[in-house]
């Protein structure tokens, strides 16, 4: 039987209505007064509340047009000169979504997307953006890991774990190890062995719930984040190709190594994680990527 992940509310938030930039009604915008964040961190950067996170919250979305921005940009008006190109970038979005009724929270901030390139956002904020999006879809398909550290914790995680698939454990013990090493590859960026731990849970005969889960937990790790996170390593890449990042260029040449890697593209990564190892960037950064250069995979 498989663990239920449980998230009890911490994130802090105060909300208030605004009027929406463009069309007509008011939206609700949230405001982080505070935050759990023990629930660690993943080597993409993405961060963990253990009771909410704080990036469902961060944008907003009128209805019922579904214009999607930061909460913190709908009181600002959008551009006279600009209104035509947001409401076509608008109007594609949302004729693409496959349920307008109740887009997705990654759908959403595709739409937040669309709408900030009609409004000129660099490539640095869209790659962010797409990065975020690419957050929620592993949030729905993962869940929390409390203490999940990093990627060193992960890995030692993931080898615990094999020395308790040697135990004689009963068939509902070893389908929850299985499902949580599962959990614990996607969030660590091994797509393999996530696969791997999948195609095993399966193997040992599923009720309707746990098809339910498989199903769910697969499409949103093998199509729906691999989908966004190849957008943000698009935008990555051509803010890196400007040559304008300065300080920046560290992370984001890290970040087009860690995308690039967690799509299941290692030689593509390894050239970033060496040059990032060679260049300029934060130490921290340096030691993520000597780890992955060590790992080779």
């Amino acid at each position: 039987m498989i663990a239920v992940i449980s998230m009890v509310f911490a994130v802090q938030l105060d909300a208030e209505m605004v009027p929406c930039p463009l069309g007509e009604g008011q939206v609700k915008v949230y405001h982080r007064i505070s935050e759990n964040a023990v629930g660690g961190y993943d080597s993409d950067f993405a961060n963990y509340g253990s009771g909410g996170q704080w990036r469902e919250y961060a944008i907003a979305t009128c209805m019922p047009t579904l214009l999607t921005l930061y909460g913190s940009d709908m009181a600002l008006p959008v551009p006279e000169g600009k209104k035509a190109a947001v409401q076509a970038a608008l109007s594609r979005s949302v004729a693409a979504l496959p349920n307008r009724e109740d887009p997705q929270l990654w759908e959403r901030y595709g739409i937040a997307a669309a709408v900030y390139e009609a409004l000129g956002k660099d490539e640095m904020f869209l790659g962010n953006l797409w990065m975020q999006a690419s957050w929620t879809a592993r949030d729905a398909a993962v869940g929390m890991y409390n203490g999940l550290s990093g990627p060193q914790t992960a890995r030692k995680l993931l080898d615990g774990g094999l020395e308790e698939l040697k135990k004689n454990l009963s068939v509902a013990d070893r389908k929850n190890v299985l499902y949580n090493l599962a959990r614990v590859a996607q969030r660590g960026g091994w797509s393999s062995e996530r696969d791997g731990y999948l195609a095993n849970f399966e193997a040992l005969g599923l009720d309707s719930r746990e098809q339910t889960a498989l199903k769910r937990f697969r499409e949103l790790s093998q199509t729906i984040e691999p989908e966004l996170q190849e957008k943000a390593l698009a935008q990555y890449r051509a803010a890196l190709r400007k040559g304008e990042l300065g300080e920046e260029e560290g992370r984001v040449r890290y970040l087009c190594a860690e995308l690039a890697r967690r799509l299941g593209r290692f030689p593509e990564a390894k050239i970033d994680f060496q040059a990032v190892v060679a260049g300029k960037a934060p130490e921290e950064l340096k030691e993520l990527s000597r780890f992955f250069l060590g790992l080779g995979r």
